[in-house]
């Protein structure tokens, strides 16, 4: 396998396994059947995992374009990319703000997790808007 299929593998799998969570934070936020205390678990669990899967994807992503040589670096498809990433963690750090104010304040818990909820949204439409532009490169 050569560096760059290295990279890719890298960068896909941290994609899907490290980002893909993110999903699972709206189920689980929105209540999922579960008690307040054990989303509010679940979903610090689940945010400290798409925390590190980010940075594996911008990290791995960074890589794959200096071992290009950065000749994409000025594709509006990869700048509009990166700044949805950018979108996907300030999304992510917002919610984890929110579940550290739920422990300091448990009368809001309920309106949290829904903030949580609505972040998570907000950062898997990010998401899914990065896979498109890198799938299909439009401009």
């Amino acid at each position: 396998m050569d560096v760059r299929a290295a990279l890719l593998f890298v960068h896909l799998v941290s994609a899907v396994l490290g980002v893909g969570p993110i999903m699972g934070l709206v189920v689980v936020a929105r209540g999922g059947g579960s008690s307040p205390a054990v989303a509010i678990s679940i979903s610090n669990a689940l945010l400290r995992l798409t925390n590190w899967g980010l940075l594996a994807m911008v990290l791995s992503g960074l890589a794959l374009l200096y071992q290009a040589q950065w000749i994409q670096v000025n594709a509006w498809w990869l700048r509009i990319g990166v700044l949805l990433a950018c979108v996907v963690g300030m999304g992510l750090g917002l919610a984890q703000s929110a579940l550290r104010q739920a422990k300091r304040d448990p009368s809001r818990v309920d309106s949290i997790l829904s903030r949580v909820a609505t972040l998570s949204w907000i950062s898997v439409a990010a998401v899914v808007a990065t896979v498109a532009l890198m799938a299909l490169k439009p401009f």
